[in-house]
């Protein structure tokens, strides 16, 4: 386990510059949804509070609302967490959370819990 005093409070790296576009993540998300549907539809033990994590979504949040789109086919109740290190795109892709779409500021560090908050 890293420890909290090596570990930066706030995420580190650079915004990506710019390649969201509509559909970039399709193929990724249709072979999931064809070879391994049980990733997404499972419910039971360690699956029971399971998500979905698009971690560096971009300019905006297209990549994590297209991916519950299409997840939610496959599981209509799936968690989905957009996870991006620009407080800016986390502040403009809030309008789209709702019960089980929710975006934060943060980096991989931060994701892994090292971290109580990346802000």
């Amino acid at each position: 386990m890293i420890r909290s005093r090596f570990v930066s409070k706030r995420p580190e790296g650079q915004p990506t510059r710019g390649k969201t576009a509509s559909n970039r993540l399709r193929r990724v998300d249709n072979f999931v949804l064809l070879y391994e549907p049980s990733l997404l539809s499972r419910t039971d033990g360690l699956f029971v509070d399971s998500l979905f994590v698009d971690l560096g979504y971009g300019f905006d949040a297209r990549t994590t609302l297209e991916s519950a789109l299409r997840f939610r086919r496959a599981n209509p109740s799936l968690k989905i967490l957009g996870v991006e290190i620009d407080k800016e795109r986390v502040d403009a892709a809030l309008p789209y959370a709702d019960d089980t779409t929710f975006f934060r500021l943060g980096d991989l560090i931060c994701l892994w819990g090292q971290v109580k908050t990346c802000d």
